[in-house]
């Protein structure tokens, strides 16, 4: 004998008939009929995570450390259910756009400095008729001069010099390893 069981009709139906809600740490099914004003507690901002830390960013004084406890913090706003997922952090965004205005001006201030000074060097060459040289390049270093047949060890602190033939791993005395040539 074989069973098989019908879906219920209306149950199907109800189900179809809900939507989720989209507002943050909500995500509960709703029907449109029964969303009113204070049907939603949801978390006013976006969730943040950092290292293996993770809270919403309105309630920054309830941290925890995985995902199950973050979504059974309580929502700290009560509004309309939403099929409309939250704008990127409004909030985040204007201190964003803060601290890029803050840097623009510093730049421009920066620049002005800058045009300043330049302006006083260009006064004071004129004041004394004579142009300020700028000093040369330091020169590079070069390699030493050793006779033929020896080289430097390019061990960080040994810098011995030994002679070529001698090249094995026991030709320097000032460290363990090998010389590097």
């Amino acid at each position: 004998i074989w069973l098989v069981r019908v879906p219920d009709e209306s149950a199907a139906a109800a189900k179809a008939s809900e939507l989720t809600c989209k507002n943050y740490g909500c995500q509960k099914a709703f029907s449109e009929a029964e969303n009113h004003d204070h049907a939603c507690t949801c978390h006013a901002g976006a969730p943040v995570f950092h290292d293996t830390r993770k809270w919403w960013s309105c309630c920054e004084d309830r941290k925890v450390y995985d995902f199950d406890a973050l979504f059974a913090v309580p929502g700290c706003t009560r509004k309309r259910h939403s099929l409309i997922p939250p704008a990127a952090s409004t909030e985040g965004e204007s201190k964003l756009k803060a601290e890029a205005a803050d840097l623009a001006q510093k730049a421009r201030a920066t620049t002005a400095a800058a045009a300043a000074a330049k302006a006083a060097a260009e006064a004071a060459k004129s004041a004394l008729g004579e142009e300020v040289k700028a000093s040369p390049p330091a020169p590079k270093s070069k390699a030493p001069d050793l006779p033929p047949g020896m080289a430097r060890c390019k061990h960080y602190g040994c810098q011995q010099d030994y002679e070529m033939a001698s090249n094995k791993p026991t030709a320097c005395r000032y460290h363990e390893a090998a010389p590097v040539f």
